[in-house]
């Protein structure tokens, strides 16, 4: 954080004397049934019930949306473990206190027990701010009295993470013990997140508390805990067992041993439990399915204290080709500590499935690496994926430079290294961090280097060819004919380098477009469920400006740079059918005709930002059509191209396009020179839990949009289509 412990220790403990006196007057009398407990249950596919109040009147430690607190008032009376309650504190930082108003955001402690926490239930206790657009703590009420549940939903970025980035909600229910933990979308997994439910500091009686997570990843999107309120007083030991999906497995066996040994099976839900345990015991459970491997093999408690829940995830591990390196750069433009963009650098993985991976290893290692090619394994410069990240089907996972990248704006990685990948040189990612694993065979997960690189561990075919030493706004990224990565075993013939002016680097030649990163929280592409079609289904060719029709060409305008022979509109309808509200959607470029990527013949198209406009169908009818804004719009001047994203704005966390509700988009190309073009794109999108594709959904679907002639003519081939 930003401020000096003393300092934060200082305001917590003002905060937390406050908090005492005010709510101890709004404790209602104890409800009829007294709870000692909470146990927690978990599924999956669940969705946040938006907020629609936005709560005010936060008090923060300094900067507005970071360390605030907030009184709310309850709809109906809560009871909660002993207590009954009328108002509740909430905190940017994830918590609904009941007793407290701790502006804690971990700097004191981050696992349970949590002393400045008094009655307080923890969806995702971690460094958060609700300051970002579009970010804040809302409020609704669902059903009627007396079956009212109240949400509160948290609209957050983890620090340093992109604006609403992160979703969840606390929801109460009117007379019951009940309450509820939903995730909409939670970047890397909750890695930095605490969960659980607490009835006072370390000092109260036995199930002071019940902790579900701490900061060791787990959460999915879509995920859904409940807590239930039981009066149970002996200590408790549960959890699940489930697998890579999420889904519960019935069957397996789990262990306990240490201070009381006995075994019980996972019933229809994945559930098991253990009564009876003693504080201050040692304990270790595991989890035993015939050969299956588990992620934790075990865990073991040396000082039992409190309530604590363990999930077991069956997992198997990835081959080569299933998990690649997406799009990575060795340099970029941004000066760190003299040494020029040589640090400027990140490496970006993709799962190439459509299933879940659970990162495990096959050596009980920490993790998988990304390491790059120096002279001994052992000395090798690596970023870690942890054991138990979870990386979705079609999914990534950003490893950075701790010391320059520069693309926070456009991705934040999940995970930092430090130190410089060699110019020209090969990085691979191997399934342990076990530096005398990596050679064992099936460990090496993907590599992608330059020709330079002698090691042919660090790169895959011929590589890349050399280039200069030169900074630049690049990367390399690999072809999306498909609409997924092209894996041949060929660096040279997979991967592609763009960068924002198209110059020549060393021996290649780059296109015209961007680098773009993605991370754990990133867009997942949609092409298969987020269907183009016509505005206007009477006027698929050629119109005037103010139509609804799919194609609109102005005239050659004052614009040099990047639209010297004016500008051509493509005017299409996109229909959300994932079944999940789309919270940002956005149109990455995979293929275009553009400068470093035309031949004799072709149009040189830029891809530029678009704005709102009302238009007239066939028919008479008005039609909103939407404008797309080009990122990292001021880096690329001469317009986007090829991995350059467009996204309307008009959709957000707060106004998501419902299933099955469309949105009419212009697409605004600047035409540097006329003739034949090509103009595709991936659909991506961040859906309400980001539910995993039917095995049936064609995801190599590449979302196209059209190929025809710059100067108004329709060309006669169709556009290429899987």
């Amino acid at each position: 954080m930003r401020f000096p412990l003393q300092i934060s220790l200082a305001r917590v403990a003002t905060a937390v004397s406050f908090a005492l006196c005010l709510f101890f007057s709004a404790q209602q009398s104890a409800p009829a049934q007294t709870v000692n407990q909470y146990h927690f249950t978990s599924t999956t596919g669940a969705s946040i019930v938006p907020g629609t109040t936005q709560v005010t009147g936060f008090s923060c430690v300094a900067t507005p949306g970071d360390d605030c607190v907030a009184t709310i008032t309850l709809p109906f009376t809560y009871n909660f473990y002993e207590n009954a309650y009328t108002s509740a504190v909430v905190s940017s930082n994830g918590n609904l206190q009941f007793t407290t108003a701790s502006q804690d955001y971990g700097q004191n402690e981050v696992c349970f027990p949590l002393n400045l926490f008094g009655y307080t239930i923890v969806p995702h206790f971690s460094d958060l701010t609700i300051g970002g657009a579009g970010e804040g703590i809302f409020t609704s009420v669902s059903g009627s009295a007396p079956n009212r549940i109240f949400n509160i939903e948290w609209r957050a970025s983890p620090i340093g993470k992109s604006a609403g980035s992160l979703n969840f909600e606390i929801r109460l229910y009117e007379g019951q013990t009940r309450f509820d933990i939903i995730y909409g979308t939670v970047p890397n997994n909750g890695f930095d997140a605490t969960v659980g439910v607490q009835r006072g500091g370390a000092a109260s009686a036995a199930g002071t508390f019940t902790q579900y997570e701490c900061r060791s990843g787990g959460l999915r999107n879509g995920q859904m805990i409940v807590g239930t309120g039981v009066s149970a007083s002996s200590l408790i030991l549960e959890g699940q067992a489930i697998d890579m999906e999420g889904n519960p497995l019935a069957g397996v066996t789990i262990n306990l041993t240490g201070a009381m040994t006995a075994s019980t099976t996972t019933d229809a839900n994945g559930q098991y439990l253990f009564t009876g345990l003693t504080a201050n015991s040692s304990y270790t459970v595991a989890a035993q399915q015939g050969d299956a491997t588990f992620l934790p093999a075990s865990r073991t408690f040396a000082a039992y204290q409190g309530n604590q829940t363990v999930t077991f995830t069956r997992t198997v591990l990835p081959v080569a080709g299933q998990i690649l390196i997406s799009e990575f750069r060795l340099r970029g433009p941004f000066p760190a500590g003299g040494e020029s963009g040589a640090r400027d650098e990140f490496v970006e993985v993709y799962n190439n499935t459509d299933a879940s991976f659970v990162v495990n290893t096959p050596d009980a290692s920490s993790g998988w690496v990304v390491v790059s090619s120096i002279s001994t394994p052992s000395a090798s410069l690596r970023g870690i994926i942890p054991r138990g990240t979870i990386i979705p089907p079609r999914g990534h996972f950003l490893v950075g430079n701790g010391s320059g990248y520069s693309l926070t704006a456009v991705a934040s990685p999940d995970v930092f290294y430090f130190g410089d990948f060699p110019d020209n040189s090969g990085v691979a990612l191997v399934r342990t961090s076990n530096a005398d694993n990596y050679l064992v065979a099936g460990n090496r997960l993907d590599a992608v280097g330059f020709d330079a690189e002698a090691n042919v561990f660090f790169r895959e075919g011929a590589g890349l060819p050399a280039i200069s030493t030169a900074d630049g706004q690049y990367s390399f990224v690999r072809k999306l004919a498909t609409g997924t990565p092209q894996d041949t075993g060929d660096n040279a013939a997979d991967f592609l380098m763009v960068s924002t002016n198209a110059a020549s680097y060393g021996a290649i030649q780059s296109v015209l477009g961007a680098p773009g990163p993605q991370n754990s929280g990133s867009h997942l592409q949609r092409n298969a469920t987020i269907k183009p079609s016509l505005i206007d289904p009477q006027c698929g060719g050629f119109g005037a400006a103010t139509s609804a029709c799919a194609r609109v060409r102005t005239a050659a305008g004052a614009n040099p740079t990047n639209a010297a022979f004016g500008t051509l509109l493509l005017r299409r309808k996109f229909t959300n059918t994932t079944g999940q509200k789309i919270n940002r959607l956005r149109f990455r470029i995979v293929d275009l005709t553009t400068k470093g990527n035309v031949e004799s013949g072709q149009a040189d198209l830029r891809a530029l930002t678009s704005n709102d406009i009302a238009v007239t169908d066939t028919n008479g009818q008005n039609v909103v059509i939407r404008g797309l804004t080009l990122g990292q719009a001021a880096s690329q001047p001469e317009g986007g191209g090829i991995n350059s994203t467009l996204a309307p704005p008009s959709v957000s966390l707060s106004t998501p396009l419902a299933p099955g509700a469309s949105i009419n988009v212009e697409f605004k190309l600047g035409v540097m020179t006329n003739g034949g073009f090509r103009f595709f794109v991936n659909v991506e999108a961040v859906t309400a839990s980001a539910a995993a594709a039917p095995a049936s959904e064609e995801t190599t679907d590449r979302g196209t949009i059209t190929k025809s002639n710059a100067t108004g003519k329709q060309a006669t081939r169709p556009a290429r289509r899987r």
